[in-house]
């Protein structure tokens, strides 16, 4: 009886709390390990899983996709643009295979944040149990699909920036406007999106969806059971 009252006001706690009451104190929270304990690892992790997505898309072929400089710790990614351009030196337009990008380890390190931003939006939704833990895990592939992709995109769009870099290309501002959408939109919104469309909860709190009825019928099937006991 003691455990089983514990449980119902932990319940009503969580409950009380509301979807966005709790992710105002999860996602913080989430991230804050995020940046003192775990950026490192998170970022190696991000480096592990984008490799082949930017072997096969991103980088010249026969090339490491990135490296890390051991005296900088920057990472060294190469590109293959395959573009033509004019030098701003001689003002001749060359033809760029491809290229080399330096990247400081802080500039990508919003592509691995969304992964904690997510968790504590999932963390969010409901009690722990199997089903919540699956939907998590789900929407934790999908980030880890955009968070890739992301990065993808971004070194792909500094390594083309940086040959059409002439204020008179019409190419340059194509560009910029993705690059912004890409590093500064993407990155903090995609968790938000990928919880709409994995958790009910999300999407009922936004009005998109109502809520979900079907476990009542199963909570009241222990009283109707009750009501027949008794009038037996």
């Amino acid at each position: 009886m003691e455990q089983a009252g514990r449980s119902s006001l932990t319940t009503s706690l969580w409950n009380r709390g509301g979807v966005v009451g709790r992710a105002a104190m999860l996602v913080p929270a989430a991230m804050a390990v995020w940046w003192f304990l775990l950026k490192v690892p998170s970022l190696w992790l991000l480096g592990v899983l984008a490799w082949l997505p930017l072997a096969l898309f991103v980088a010249p072929a026969g090339q490491d996709p990135v490296t890390v400089n051991a005296d900088t710790g920057e990472w060294v990614f190469s590109v293959q643009v395959r573009t033509s351009a004019r030098d701003p030196l001689t003002g001749q337009s060359r033809f760029v295979d491809s290229l080399d990008v330096n990247v400081p380890a802080n500039g990508i390190a919003e592509y691995a944040a969304g992964w904690f931003c997510y968790f504590g939006l999932a963390l969010s939704t409901a009690p722990f149990s199997r089903r919540a833990a699956k939907r998590a895990l789900f929407g934790l592939g999908v980030q880890t699909v955009v968070n890739v992709a992301s990065l993808a995109a971004c070194v792909w769009i500094m390594g083309y920036g940086s040959v059409v870099n002439s204020p008179s290309d019409p190419r340059l501002w194509l560009t910029k406007y993705f690059d912004h959408i890409n590093s500064l939109v993407l990155p903090f919104l995609s968790p938000f999106l990928v919880a709409l469309l994995v958790h009910p909860e999300w999407r009922e709190w936004v009005g998109i969806s109502r809520p979900d009825r079907t476990s009542q019928p199963a909570a009241a099937a222990p009283r109707r059971m009750a009501k027949a006991t008794a009038r037996r």
